[in-house]
């Protein structure tokens, strides 16, 4: 099958030819290499190391001076807001009803405030454009039979002076009262006579029986007569003027300096002018405390709601300087005690302690600082700066300066 294919012969002349190269001396070439330079490179090798070590430095330089010389500093001026209420706020003395404001009176002495019963002065003096009415003398009389005591006042339509004597008897109804003091009882101005309700019980004197002073001079129970007066006082913050309905043996008016001075700091008293409490028979001052009327308001007005929410990031370093600007007050005929509010005019001014802003804003995000100022800029004017520019975020609590302004 194979039998066609023939190996291929060798010649013998190639064969002696590579015997010849084997037995052969052998002969090396010359290479010429390029010079050695890893000098150089060994030089650029070292400078790696410095410049990582130079940048190191320089990182922690930055930290360094970032720690040493990091800071903040706030500066804060408050703003004085007014607040107005045009409604109803209803009063009550020393209670705690729900919707309510709670006030306390403080009586005014009468005497003089040193003790010295030899110089008595007048609580009720004011500064007004009208002149104040004059005080009636108090008029008494008691029942004969059983020493009941009536307050009355004394009438006089007659046009003349009319002189009654101690123990002149009057009617009253079918008992018979004598007068407890001798009386010049002068002619009863109009305004009087006017304000006198209807059907309001008259006591005869039974002496005048028969004579025309009989139905000219008498007597009427005391609490029935009312005289409407237009009283102006002036203080230091503001003007007002109102017509209320005043005793005619007493005017209330603004509240004597000494009194005030003796109040805390917490304390709002009324200043227009005094109250008159029928029930003791005193002059007093309406006095609200501070923090009293301070969580009435955070309860039931929007506007003062919307005040202290604003102001809420300044947590427990805020307290409030509130200030009574104008009013007009509602008291009862029957007891002279105020009863509410039918507008009242208040002045709020944050008071920021300094020592307390430190703990509350250290750490804070630059971007929440931010925030907080635009939160309260209608009421608290709020400047931060850092140190240094790069600084993302408040100082820590020791950082922190706090500049009042």
């Amino acid at each position: 099958m194979y039998g066609d294919i023939i190996a291929p012969k060798k010649k013998y002349s190639d064969v002696h030819s590579e015997s010849e190269e084997r037995s052969g001396p052998v002969h090396f070439s010359h290479i010429e290499r390029p010079p050695y330079r890893g000098g150089n490179f060994e030089k650029k090798n070292r400078k790696v190391p410095f410049l990582l070590l130079l940048l190191a430095l320089i990182v922690v330089g930055i930290i360094v001076y970032h720690k040493m010389y990091n800071g903040t500093t706030f500066t804060i001026t408050p703003k004085t807001t007014r607040i107005e209420i045009q409604e109803k706020i209803s009063l009550v003395l020393q209670s705690r009803e729900k919707d309510a404001l709670t006030y306390s009176l403080v009586y005014v002495p009468a005497g003089s405030m040193n003790g010295e019963v030899t110089e008595p002065r007048n609580p009720f003096v004011m500064t007004a454009t009208t002149t104040p009415v004059a005080a009636e003398p108090k008029v008494t009389i008691t029942a004969t039979s059983t020493n009941d005591t009536k307050r009355v006042q004394l009438i006089n339509k007659s046009g003349s002076n009319v002189t009654l004597r101690i123990a002149t008897r009057f009617s009253v109804a079918s008992t018979t009262y004598t007068l407890d003091a001798a009386m010049d009882v002068k002619p009863t101005e109009q305004s009087v006579l006017s304000a006198i309700a209807s059907g309001t019980a008259m006591y005869k004197v039974i002496g005048f029986s028969g004579s025309s002073l009989y139905d000219s001079v008498y007597a009427v129970p005391y609490e029935s007569v009312k005289t409407a007066k237009t009283v102006t006082t002036t203080n230091a913050s503001s003007t007002a003027t109102g017509t209320d309905i005043i005793d005619t043996d007493s005017v209330s008016t603004v509240p004597p300096a000494d009194v005030l001075a003796l109040m805390p700091d917490d304390a709002i008293p009324l200043i227009k002018s005094t109250i008159y409490d029928k029930v003791i028979d005193q002059s007093a001052v309406v006095v609200f405390d501070e923090r009293t009327l301070e969580d009435f308001l955070n309860a039931s007005n929007i506007q003062a709601q919307d005040y202290f929410k604003a102001l809420k990031p300044f947590g427990a370093s805020l307290t409030y300087e509130i200030s009574v600007i104008d009013y007009t007050l509602i008291t009862s005929p029957d007891t002279g005690k105020p009863t509410g509010f039918s507008s009242l005019i208040l002045e709020i001014t944050p008071k920021i302690d300094s020592s307390l802003v430190p703990a509350q804003f250290a750490g804070f995000k630059k971007d929440v600082v931010e925030k907080i100022k635009k939160q309260v800029a209608e009421f608290v004017t709020l400047d931060v700066s850092y140190s240094p520019f790069w600084a993302t975020a408040v100082a820590t609590e020791e950082k922190i300066k706090v500049r009042m302004e």
